[in-house]
C-alpha cells in the first residue's frame, strides 16, 4: 500500500490539483448564472405569453357575430405568441449551447493540466468534437433502451447505463490526445475500460466509499442547516472528483508504460 498509485496519487497533489478544482467551481459559478438567466428570461417569456391568452380566452367566449370586430386583435395576439414561443426556444437553444461551450473549455482546461498540455486552439477544437460525438452515441444508446427495454426493467438499465457513461467518460478524457482520431480514441476507450475493469473500477469505489463516510460523518454537525450542508458536501464531491481524475490518469499512464504498480 506504500508504494501503491492510491498512495502515490496524494503525495503527488500540488497547485495543479488545486487548479483542476478551481476551474470547476468557476465552470459551476457560471451553470449556475446560465441557469439562473434563462429561468428568468422564461419566465418573463411566459409573463407576456398570459397576456395573450387572456385576449384569446376573450375570443373563445365572444358571440360568434361578433368575432370579426375582434380580428385585428386575434392576428396581433396570434403574431406575438409565435414570436414569443421563438424566442423561448432560441434561449433554450442558446442556453444549451453556452453551457456545453462553458463546459468544454473548463474541462479541457483541466485535462490539459493533468495532461501537462497546453490548451490551445487544436485542443479545444478536437476536445469540443470529441465531446459532442461521445455524447451524441450514448444519446442514441439512451434512446434505444428508451425505446426497446420494456417498462418494467426500464428505469435500471437507464441507471446501468448511467453508470458506464460516467465510467467510461473519464477514461475517454484520461486517454484523450488532440493528434488522435474522434473514433480511433472512443475504440481505444471502450477496450481499455473493458480490458483493464479490474483496475479501472476499483478508484471510482474507493471514492464512493469514502464520500459515504465523509456524509455521515459531517451530516450530524449539520443536518439543520440544508444550504451549508449542500455548499460543503458539493466542495468535498468537487474535490474527490479533482483526485479521482488523477488517480484514473496515474493507473491508465502505467498501463500504457507496461509498468507493474498496486492499485
Amino acid at each position: 500500500m506504500k508504494n501503491s498509485v492510491f498512495s502515490k496519487t496524494f503525495k503527488s497533489l500540488d497547485r495543479k490539483f488545486l487548479l483542476t478544482i478551481l476551474n470547476d467551481i468557476i465552470f459551476y459559478i457560471i451553470l449556475i448564472l446560465i441557469i439562473g438567466l434563462t429561468y428568468f428570461s422564461i419566465i418573463f417569456f411566459a409573463y407576456q405569453l398570459q397576456e395573450t391568452s387572456t385576449l384569446m380566452a376573450k375570443i373563445q367566449t365572444t358571440d360568434i357575430t361578433k368575432l370579426n370586430s375582434l380580428q385585428p386583435e386575434a392576428e396581433e395576439a396570434l403574431s406575438t405568441f409565435r414570436m414569443i414561443t421563438v424566442k423561448i426556444v432560441a434561449t433554450l437553444l442558446l442556453a444549451l449551447i453556452s453551457t456545453y461551450l462553458v463546459a468544454t473549455y473548463f474541462k479541457g482546461k483541466i485535462w490539459s493540466i493533468i495532461h501537462k498540455t497546453k490548451l490551445d486552439k487544436k485542443f479545444y477544437k478536437k476536445f469540443l468534437l470529441l465531446r459532442l460525438t461521445w455524447y451524441a452515441i450514448w444519446a442514441l444508446i439512451f434512446y434505444a433502451v428508451y425505446m426497446l427495454v420494456n417498462t418494467q426493467t426500464q428505469t435500471s438499465s437507464i441507471i446501468i447505463f448511467s453508470i458506464l457513461l460516467l465510467y467510461f467518460t473519464m477514461i475517454l478524457l484520461t486517454t484523450f490526445n488532440k493528434e488522435k482520431k474522434i473514433f480511433k480514441t472512443i475504440a481505444q476507450t471502450i477496450k481499455l475500460g473493458i480490458k483493464k475493469f479490474h483496475l479501472l473500477f476499483l478508484p471510482y469505489l474507493i471514492n464512493i466509499v469514502i464520500l459515504t463516510i465523509i456524509y455521515f460523518i459531517i451530516n450530524p454537525f449539520i443536518i439543520s442547516y440544508k444550504r451549508p450542508q449542500i455548499i460543503i458536501y458539493t466542495i468535498i464531491v468537487l474535490i474527490s472528483i479533482a483526485w479521482l481524475r488523477f488517480y484514473i490518469s496515474e493507473i491508465i499512464g502505467k498501463i500504457k508504460n507496461k509498468e507493474k504498480f498496486m492499485v
